[in-house]
């Protein structure tokens, strides 16, 4: 007997209460995983997963299931594949988890209310070629990508996926560089169309939804399986920027809706005062039915490090 009910983790439990049609006690397949989801059961793209990422506020628990978790299950099996997902830095409960938590409400309300559902991607990555004297030295390069995402009135990140917390986008392992390698999914709520709406300071409230993402791109090096530190400057980006996005009505038409798009390097000045960002429009490749996709080339200091192809796609559905 397990103590607490943690029995209900054990493999044959799971496969008995996640698959239909399956009686309790029933032994899973070679190879079964909970992570993926039966085809004709819920729809993995209909489905959100909340993953945390701070071990450090559950108890004595997270000593035996490690860093890499919220406490209480690891990051890597805290989510339906091909699901939608966000990372926080909560614990699994208490009163710093993820249940209560500001983070998972403002992501809950925009999955179950929200109007559009925006994917984020980084297409056409091509990495550094490794300096062939390391390589000589058995010396890897491993290209990490931190990212974090911002939405404009919200006094939280409502995702973030950063080394420090043991859950960084390993850019090493992207499989198809061409078709892009998912960075994030936001939800956002319709924007407010009543122009000159004012706030209850007498500020008016912009129409437009606007969220920013924060990217890192860092290279670690590893030999023979432990940390090669020679070259490293600890905690020095060897990419950064933030790309700034406003979706919304665009001048002069506040019926419409548009996608403005600029990375903060490009844009001078104080953010808050730009609204949209920048003009015109991104212009949508909408050949595929039911979406409306967007790309932005990244900035030279991007293009150095990632490829000169590189770009950011974002494809853009309704949400309903």
């Amino acid at each position: 007997m397990v103590p607490f009910g943690a029995e209900i983790f054990n493999p044959k439990e799971m496969y008995g209460y996640l698959t239909p049609g399956i009686n309790e006690g029933a032994d899973p397949p070679d190879k079964w995983d909970p992570r993926d989801m039966p085809d004709h059961t819920f729809d993995p793209g209909r489905t959100f997963c909340l993953i945390g990422t701070n071990a450090a506020d559950y108890g004595m628990v997270s000593k035996a299931v490690g860093p890499q978790s919220d406490g209480l299950v690891q990051i890597n099996n805290a989510y339906v594949r091909n699901a939608n997902r966000a990372y926080i830095h909560r614990s699994h409960s208490g009163i710093y988890g993820e249940v209560n938590s500001e983070e998972g409400y403002q992501n809950l309300r925009r999955f179950l209310f929200g109007s559009r559902q925006a994917k984020v991607y980084l297409r056409n990555l091509q990495l550094p070629e490794p300096d062939p004297d390391d390589v000589e030295h058995d010396i890897k390069d491993v290209w990490q990508a931190e990212i974090r995402l911002s939405i404009r009135g919200l006094p939280v990140v409502v995702s973030e996926q950063l080394a420090a917390h043991y859950c960084p986008i390993q850019l090493n392992a992207v499989d198809s560089p061409e078709a892009g390698e998912p960075l994030t999914t936001v939800f956002l709520l319709a924007p407010d169309r009543d122009t000159g709406r004012q706030d209850e300071t007498g500020q008016v409230v912009s129409p437009r939804c606007r969220y920013t993402l924060q990217m890192h791109a860092i290279r670690i090096q590893e030999r023979r399986g432990a940390f090669y530190f020679n070259k490293v400057t600890e905690t020095a980006a060897d990419w950064e920027d933030t790309l700034i996005v406003d979706v919304g009505p665009g001048q002069g038409d506040p019926d419409g809706e548009y996608l403005f798009a600029e990375w903060n390097s490009k844009a001078l000045g104080v953010n808050a005062t730009q609204d949209p960002i920048a003009v015109p429009a991104l212009t949508p490749d909408t050949s595929e039915v039911g979406a409306a996709v967007f790309t932005l080339p990244l900035p030279a200091a991007g293009a150095a490090i990632l490829g000169g192809e590189a770009e950011i796609m974002i494809r853009v559905v309704d949400w309903v």
